[in-house]
């Protein structure tokens, strides 16, 4: 919900300023402080707006679960045709807040951002980025509930052991009240 609402249109920017792809599909929910993530994306979306501006390009965001990460990615595309004010910037960064910040943020929410950049006229422009960051359970659970899964049949080879190691332990203890409290083989 809050890159959907970043990309809303807006003064400066049409519908197809910025495309989100594969938004449909379930993520699981971030935990988190809101107003950091919201404004590294602002941020982020901010430069690549302004880099992509000058070139009839358009923003596009995908984002999908991945395990038990959320992962977001971004990259311009050429479009056929201008949909935007070419003088407008869609998005405005909240403070001055730089890159090396919005790196430090991801991580700090146990993610990491990759950032593709490339040099022109000695400034680092933004070209695109990756975003990983660590979701909740909800998401995560769905693919581990299948019966062919490894990770179920370890969960179940687990129970079994534990089973037989909690009746072999119950047996020793029979053992030892009927030997009046000696101290039973436990092999």
């Amino acid at each position: 919900s809050l890159i959907k609402d970043l990309i809303r249109p807006g003064a400066g920017h049409t519908q197809d300023r910025f495309v989100l792809r594969d938004s449909d599909k379930e993520v699981g929910p971030i935990y988190g402080n809101r107003q950091w993530i919201d404004v590294m994306l602002r941020t982020l979306l901010h430069d690549m707006d302004a880099a992509s501006r000058a070139s009839n390009q358009r923003i596009v965001l995908t984002l999908r679960q991945l395990g038990n990460h959320l992962l977001l990615t971004a990259h311009s595309e050429s479009t056929p045709h201008s949909g935007h004010a070419p003088n407008a910037v869609a998005l405005r960064p909240v403070g001055q807040l730089t890159r090396v910040y919005c790196k430090r943020i991801a991580e700090l929410h146990g993610g990491t951002l990759r950032l593709d950049e490339e040099l022109e006229k000695d400034v680092a422009v933004l070209l695109g980025f990756t975003l990983s960051l660590p979701t909740a359970a909800p998401a995560a659970e769905k693919s581990i509930q299948c019966a062919d899964c490894v990770m179920m049949q370890q969960i179940e080879y687990y129970a079994a052991d534990l089973a037989r190691l909690m009746e072999r332990c119950h047996e020793l203890e029979q053992t030892r009240s009927v030997h009046d409290g000696q101290t039973a083989d436990r092999r």
